[in-house]
């Protein structure tokens, strides 16, 4: 649980000081932006995504991996909240 609280907090602090995405977390603002959904729905989207092409290919998912996954976006979208943070509508570097 405190694993998922940093992680959700590094992430929203730094892409709110707006010095540029990773590649999940730019596809995550992009997609969010572009489709209209929460960041929410679209980091939780990417991560099971990622998750299913990680067990296809042969890496072992426990229930950490899946706890992980489906919460690590409301998280992010919790924390961003009270940080007075609005991903969805940030600029994503070209």
């Amino acid at each position: 649980m405190t694993g998922l609280i940093l992680a959700g907090l590094g992430t929203v602090l730094y892409l709110g000081s707006q010095l540029g995405a990773g590649p999940r977390d730019g596809l995550m603002l992009g997609l969010s932006r572009r489709k209209g959904w929460s960041v929410s729905r679209t980091r939780t989207a990417l991560e099971v995504l990622v998750l299913i092409i990680g067990w296809i290919l042969g890496g072992a998912v426990g229930i950490g991996t899946i706890i992980f996954a489906l919460t690590i976006g409301p998280t992010i979208q919790f924390i961003a909240g009270k940080a007075g943070e609005d991903l969805g509508h940030q600029m994503v570097p070209s």
